[in-house]
């Protein structure tokens, strides 16, 4: 999805009317001769307002520095270098004073009168000076809750203001007398014009609020409080007249003044007392200047003294001294600087920079001025020349340099280059400053005053002050290892390293990594990461590694410092695999016998170099499935109850320290807890017809097993008289099916048959077979058969012959009778008096029944003999085998295998088999299943035939089962491997193989998919390859998949399908691990709530307890299912802190709704308040200098706004639910600030990237493109881990564009309506008017950035009113955002217009469509950020009021079409409705409470989508990205206009 900016460009090419040109005019001199403060991070600071706390501090990389004015104070400005590096400019003394509103403004003593009284302008202490008359005190200085000062007896003239000295004329007799105004304080003298008669003396009152004045030994004056602390001080008295000397610039003619304080009542008075001789000198040359004091607060601490005139310090002195102009009179200087800012920090460059202002020569040929670093501490007022300080030579610098003297060498800077000085500061020496004095203190060339901090200059320019200017740069905190820590073991031989460091100037930091054998003693391998922002975590991947034992660690530059090495971290390359797990099992110890037992215990082994740390398990009745790569457990037992009947598989495999997994290894178990039924087929070969007595007491019986599914072990059998008997399970067991037992009496006998299976489990039910014994019965024939002489056998024949012996005694003949019942008895009629029959008959048991019949026609006992026809040959029978399946490849040439060969029906006599078409074999049976015993010879795919025959001598059909010895395997990629990019593809088998198609699948629950072709490339001439593949001696050549398409993570299993004789099974899979960048397809935050007010007011605090400590606390937000306020940390320590519960005191109730109910059209422009009054604008010049329209106009102080009436409030408490997670603050908003802005060459695919947002429900970054290229995709993986970033594919979407009655507005102007934006006087740009904004009471209205020029001006849409100029404006139309001067941080696509007089505008913002006259009142801005869910409105010269929009992502860079990018942006959606479009971008987007008032929300920048219609649907939904509102309220000054 492309993202362009998209506002209405109009090209202007016709002559200006005639009141356009005045306008134009007056802009023009507007824009000339007044300035504004800048909020442009562009332009130079300026005083202003302290940044919003709540965004991070981040530098400029324009190569221009940006003041960093939360640290601003009255005596230091600091500066954020676009190289990283900090620039700190400090004074001796206060340059400027802060205002209560919490602004800045400079040094000011220009006198003014100001209500009866004098007084500077801006100072750093109140001071107020006599306005004349009898009115007290002459002077006065208040600071800190103290004041003192000065009264006059007698009325004062009213005085003449110069600067910052007021002059009372002729105040005393012959004279004048003079009041200065100091920064923190005054000076007065008392300036005679003409000698006076005789002795003077002046008696000034002393006024102090609870302070006491005295003189010093030294004769100097100081204020003390009621515990004897000095609070304010002034240096000895002296006076001089007006005769200078040429080679020092100083008075020819100087003395000390005797000064005596007296007590008066309860006050104090000065006593001046000018000695009368120095006074009537003849060559004391008049004025005379009777200087008697300074009165000074405050911490100004620049002083001097001269030997021997001024031997005491001369604290606010205006000028400082240094060197001899004689070789006698010799000044020292003393200096101190604020240098708790450097403590630590390595000193870049300093400039120790004095103004020169007299020099007694232009040469600079003399020994110069020493600046010396002062070891002792010192008093600024208490300093004397026999009291000083002691100093160091140790860093000490000198200047020769010579300025002031004359037009060769005229006033000037002269500066010293400190850095030792500094340095050593930095390093934790004690500051007491420095000294300024000649190295040699008697060569005259070296005399030099300097201006003081207390010059007199009126406005204070700071610039002729002293100054200390220092370039540092902070090393970088010691770098904190993050992966791998000590103790991991990796598999890869490459491992990336990965480590974070902060830097306190928040400048990028490249770190060093190296690596170490674990006992070595230097590095192996060292490498630089790329660079990242402070905090961020930087990477670094390691060249090839053998297997082994390494440590590690990382150490952070800045491009000046390097911070100190990171703990060491050990780690282990470990590349061989766990053995495969061995299983065994107590419960269930052999893998083909059967248990009853439903509980399977058992027992893993497996062995690892590194250790063995888990293992995966999983438990089903296949015999191939793959234990798969997640750990299941951790110990070596493996217990699973209530298994069910049948067989089942324990898979198993084992993962190292490593990561590494083993095979999976196998292991069959059988459960059987069903009893078997009772025997089937219980019959008796010698008393076969149950009814009928038989004259016979030895019984044969048979009887087949039951169906079971383990098996029929034995049986359990009892003769007795009994018909129920169930035999006992304590008995003899037998395995035979048939039994021969002996009676010892006549009677009725029973036989009762109960079953075992394999399993141990006993039938709850015999077989019973009566059979009856009666040895006096007469004696019966005894039939034989020689065409179906077995009765248990089956023959194919139906041709019956049976013959018969005479039994004992004649018969006359024999009754015959053939059937299918087997106790019949045939009547008593002789039918043949031979002893054969022969019969017919078809398929089934048939019974010969035989009575002799004797003379008397008397039967005797019948005789039955059965006989069985079978002409249909059994189904082929069952194969199966445990040790070889069908579908997998199992054991190998030489291995042993069973397979139970299971006849079609009970009858099979016997089974033939052979192997590979080898000899045939034969085995009886009696039809039960055949274990065969099978050794293949050779490994690959073999085939067993088998036929069994029953008894009839019917052959059955084949049965041919294939199976596979040896192993096929998949052997790239490795079991348990993590695929990220491109990963090899090998399989190994048997040569018998032929090809290989590989596979792919998400679990075992799915079906195969083949891997496309396509993907797939052999290596050796990069061409697609074709499946299948051939096979080499059973291995494939190398192929090489792009696993690109492959999206998210989780398991995956790679199989691989062969072909070949006996068609080859699929290779046991390997599980693989996706471990890639997320690809979202379809829209973001779908069935998202719109937050309670409660939920969004707690989120929001949330969010800034986050800020505050964004290394440990990640995103908040609200869960969208359950209402929770989420809180996460990444580390487990601060999980008490984010949980503490979250006052919500008065959320509102209602800030309105996306969804607005239907509302009439009112068509009616309520009255509004007139404009301001600046001059007329002009149109900006062609080609003008991109500007941000700060430094143009003057705005005036900002004064309260009314607020918006009080509504419905909620007041809750909310306890957040804390969660640990992976991604810090810093972490994620590092990669969202860095991901657009690198190129190819950095990220693969960057162009195509065009937003990037955290997601913090899923704790990562989301970048919007709208393809996701695979190398893209890799890359974003490779660079922020695959856990960091995910891509939402915005394909549909067309082009996201930032965009420019409601169509032809007039005065009073709304917002929502058309505007025309003069970007130069040729070039327009159609958009829309945002908020109505007011500030000092006049109106102005809110627009977006990049619909004007710093410079430009907005007209209505006829083009016949210029609404006014551009004020602010934080958007550069070649870059985009850019932060407004003293702020930190982005505030999105802003700008700012006057509304000159005499229009003017509403509180009101059109509704409805875009030739509406409706329009709805303002009634309040959102007090909260926006968050993901919120729904709201926006209002579009183009579209129109379209509601449903719903947010999905907040502060997001977005990076249009032409390369400029937003900042700090929010993202919206919605799926129907109008698209905003070209001419919208300005507009306000809001919400509608239910009375149908509008709350500002933000104001448009871009959107789109909405396919070729621009308007919304599923697939291609409207996408809008707006300015928060919080964000025009905290950069702009002012606020929305309300009504």
């Amino acid at each position: 999805m492309q993202l362009r900016m998209a506002t209405r460009q109009v090209r202007v090419r016709r002559r200006q009317p005639r009141k356009q040109r005045a306008w134009a005019a007056a802009l023009l001199a507007a824009m000339v001769s007044t300035s504004l403060p800048l909020l442009s991070a562009s332009a130079g600071a300026t005083d202003g307002p302290e940044p919003d706390p709540t965004f991070p501090a981040t530098r400029e990389s324009s190569g221009t520095r940006v003041e960093v004015v939360s640290q601003r104070t009255e005596s230091t400005t600091t500066w954020a270098n676009a190289d990283g590096t900090t620039t700190v400019e400090s004074f001796t003394g206060p340059i400027r004073v802060k205002n209560p509103d919490g602004s800045w403004t400079p040094v000011d003593t220009t006198l003014v009168a100001d209500d009866g009284v004098v007084r500077p302008k801006a100072a750093a202490a109140d001071i107020t000076f006599s306005g004349g008359g009898e009115a007290e005190p002459l002077a006065e200085v208040s600071r800190g809750g103290r004041s003192l000062g000065l009264d006059w007896d007698g009325k004062l003239p009213k005085p003449e203001l110069k600067g910052s000295t007021a002059v009372y004329r002729n105040a005393v007799e012959g004279g004048d007398l003079v009041v200065t105004a100091l920064k923190e304080g005054f000076s007065h003298s008392v300036v005679l014009h003409e000698r006076p008669d005789g002795p003077v003396t002046y008696r000034l009152p002393v006024t102090a609020d609870g302070l006491t004045l005295q003189e010093t030994p030294e004769r100097r004056l100081r204020w003390k409080d009621g515990k004897n602390r000095t609070v304010a001080t002034a240096p000895l008295p002296v006076m001089w007249g007006a005769g200078t000397r040429k080679a020092s610039g100083e008075p020819e003619h100087l003395a000390a003044i005797d000064v005596a304080v007296e007590k008066d009542g309860d006050g104090q008075v000065l006593v001046l007392k000018p000695d009368p001789d120095f006074l009537a000198d003849p060559d004391l040359k008049y004025p005379v200047t009777i200087d008697p004091t300074d009165s000074l607060f405050g911490p100004v601490t620049d002083t001097w003294v001269q030997y021997d005139d001024y031997l005491t310090s001369q604290r606010g002195s205006t000028e400082l001294k240094a060197g001899t102009y004689n070789g006698s009179e010799k000044a020292r200087s003393f200096l101190k600087f604020d240098v708790s800012k450097y403590a630590g920090k390595h000193i870049v460059d300093t400039d120790l920079r004095l103004y020169s202002y007299y020099s007694s020569t232009c040469s600079t040929a003399g020994s110069g001025n020493q600046v010396r670093r002062i070891t002792s501490d010192w008093d600024p007022s208490a300093i004397s020349w026999s009291a000083q300080p002691t100093t160091t030579t140790s860093g000490a610098v000198t200047s020769t340099a010579a300025k002031g003297y004359n037009s060769s060498c005229p006033a000037g800077h002269v500066s010293w280059d400190i850095d030792g000085i500094v340095q050593s500061w930095a390093d934790g020496q004690p500051n007491y400053g420095v000294r300024l004095a000649a190295v040699d203190e008697t060569d005259p060339l070296t005399w030099r005053r300097y201006y003081s901090a207390n010059q007199t200059d009126g406005a204070h320019n700071a610039t002729y002050e002293p100054s200390l200017t220092v370039t540092y740069n902070t090393k970088p905190d010691t770098a904190t290892a993050v992966s791998p820590l000590s103790g991991t073991y990796t598999s890869d031989t490459t491992p990336t390293l990965s480590a974070k460091a902060t830097d306190a100037d928040a400048q990028q930091l490249t770190l060093t990594f190296e690596v170490w054998a674990v006992d070595g003693t230097a590095a192996l391998q060292s490498g630089t990461s790329t660079a990242v922002s402070s905090g961020a975590v930087a990477t670094h991947t390691a060249a090839v590694l053998n297997p082994g034992a390494y440590k590690w660690r990382a150490r952070a530059s800045d491009g000046t410092d390097t911070g100190a090495w990171s703990a060491w971290q050990t780690f282990t390359v470990d590349t061989t695999a766990p053995t495969t797990p061995a299983i065994t099992s107590t419960s269930h110890p052999s893998a083909s016998a059967w248990y009853n037992a439903t509980t399977f215990t058992g027992t893993l082994a497996a062995t690892d170099a590194s250790g063995v740390t888990g293992y995966a398990v999983k438990l089903d009745q296949s015999p191939t499935t793959a234990a798969g790569t997640a750990v299941t457990q951790t110990g070596t037992s493996v217990n699973w109850a209530g298994r069910t009947d049948g067989t089942w598989w324990v898979h198993a495999a084992a993962q190292d320290k490593a990561g590494l997994w083993s095979a999976t290894r196998h292991l069959g178990f059988n459960v059987d807890t069903t009893a078997p039924g009772a025997p089937d087929g219980l019959v008796s070969s010698t008393h076969p017809v149950a009814t009928s007595a038989y004259a016979n007491r030895t019984a044969s019986f048979r009887w087949s097993a039951p169906a079971d599914l383990s098996g029929a072990a034995g049986y359990a059998v009892t003769v007795d008289r009994t018909p129920n008997t169930l035999p006992p399970t304590t008995g003899t067991v037998q395995t035979a099916t048939t039994l021969t037992t002996t009676v010892g009496s006549d009677g009725t006998w029973y036989l009762h048959v109960r079953a075992k299976d394999n399993a141990g489990n006993w039938s709850a039910t015999a077989a019973h077979l009566p059979f009856k014994v009666d040895m006096t019965l007469p004696p019966s024939p005894v039939i034989s058969s020689s065409s179906h002489p077995d009765q248990t056998s089956a023959y194919r024949s139906g041709d019956f012959a049976a013959s018969w012996t005479a039994p004992s005694g004649a018969s006359a003949g024999y009754s015959i009778a053939v059937d299918q019942a087997t106790d019949t008895v045939p009547d008593a009629s002789a039918e043949t008096t031979g002893t054969t029959y022969t019969t017919t008959r078809a398929e089934g048991t048939w019974y010969l029944h035989v009575r002799g019949i004797d003379a008397n026609g008397v039967g005797g006992a019948t005789s039955h003999f059965r006989f069985t026809v079978d002409t249909t040959a059994p189904g082929a029978p069952a194969v199966s085998s445990a040790d070889y399946p069908d579908d997998a490849w199992a054991g190998g040439a030489g291995v042993t295998g069973t397979f139970t060969v299971t006849p079609d029906g009970t009858d099979t006599k016997s089974l033939t088999y052979a192997v590979d078409g080898g000899a045939p074999q034969t085995v009886t049976t009696t039809g039960g299943p055949v274990e065969l015993r099978v050794t293949p010879a050779t490994e690959g795919s073999h085939q067993l035939v088998v036929t069994t025959t029953d008894r009839a001598g019917n052959v059955s059909a084949e049965r041919r089962r294939s199976f596979h010895a040896g192993r096929a395997a998949v052997t790239s990629p490795a079991n348990g491997e993590v695929l990220v990019g491109s990963v090899d593809l090998a399989v190994s088998g048997p040569a018998g193989l032929e090809d290989v198609t590989f596979l792919q699948r998400a679990s075992a629950a799915d079906a195969w998919e083949v891997i496309p072709a396509a993907q797939v490339t052999n290596p050796s001439d990069g061409t697609p390859v074709t499946w299948p593949v051939r096979l080499t001696d059973g291995k494939s050549p190398k192929l090489v998949w792009d696993t690109s398409s492959l999206s998210g993570k989780g398991d995956r299993q790679i199989g691989a399908r062969f072909g070949g004789p006996y068609s080859p099974p699929a290779a046991e899979p390997v599980s693989v691990v996706i471990d890639r960048v997320e690809i979202i397809e379809g829209g973001l935050g779908d069935g998202t709530g719109e937050a309670t007010p409660v939920q969004a007011y707690a989120l929001e605090q949330a969010t800034a307890r986050a800020t505050e400590h964004p290394d440990t606390f990640a995103p908040p937000y609200v869960d969208g299912t359950t209402g929770d306020l989420i809180a996460p940390v990444v580390d487990a320590d601060a999980l008490a802190q984010a949980a503490a519960p979250i006052q919500v005191a008065q959320a509102p109730a209602d800030e309105g709704s996306g969804l607005p109910a239907e509302e009439p059209e009112d068509g009616t422009k309520p009255d509004a308040e007139p404009g301001g009054t600046e001059p007329s604008p002009s149109p900006p010049a062609d080609d003008s200098a991109e500007s941000t329209g700060e430094g143009t106009y003057d705005m005036p102080e900002e004064t309260a706004t009314e607020p918006a009436p009080d509504g419905p409030t909620v007041t809750e408490q909310v306890a957040p639910k804390a969660e640990v997670v992976d991604h810090s603050v810093t972490a994620l908003e590092s990669v969202r600030d860095e991901v657009l802005q690198l190129t190819e060459t950095e990220l693969p695919g960057s162009t195509t990237l065009h937003t990037a947002f955290v997601d913090a429900e899923e704790n990562r970054v989301v970048v919007e493109t709208p393809t996701a290229d695979g190398a893209l995709v890799t890359a974003l993986g490779e660079r922020y881990g695959t856990d960091t970033v995910a891509v939402h594919l915005t394909a549909g979407a067309g082009t996201v564009e930032p965009l420019a009655d409601r169509y032809y507005d007039t005065s009073p102007y709304y917002g929502g309506a058309r505007i025309y934006s003069m970007v130069t006087t040729t070039s327009a740009k159609w958009c829309t008017a945002g908020f109505p904004w007011k500030y000092n009471s006049k109106w102005y209205m809110l627009t977006a950035g990049h619909c004007t020029s710093g410079d430009g001006v907005v007209m209505n849409p006829s083009q016949t009113d210029f609404i006014g100029p551009v004020v602010r404006d934080n958007w550069n139309n070649r870059t985009g955002s850019v932060r407004l001067a003293g702020q930190s941080y982005y505030s999105g696509d802003l700008s700012l217009y006057r509304v000159e007089s005499p229009s003017s505008a509403s509180a009101r913002i059109y509704k409805g469509g875009k030739r509406s006259t409706s329009s709805r009142v303002v009634h309040d801005y959102w007090r909260r950020w926006a968050h993901s869910g919120d729904k709201f409105c926006t209002g579009g010269m183009m579209t129109g009021e379209q509601c449903g929009w719903e947010v999905t992502a907040t502060q997001a860079t977005v990076k249009y079409d032409g390369g400029t990018t937003a900042r700090n942006m929010v993202i919206a959606e919605k799926d129907s409705g109008a698209c905003v479009i070209h001419g919208d971008s300005g507009g306000p987007t809001y919400t509608v409470d239910s009375s149908g008032r509008a709350y500002a929300k933000g104001i448009i920048s871009g959107g789109g989508g909405g396919g070729s219609d621009d308007r919304g649907g599923f697939f291609d939904p409207c996408y809008l990205i707006f300015t928060d509102i919080g964000l025009a309220n905290s950069a702009l000054p002012g606020t929305v206009a309300r009504g």
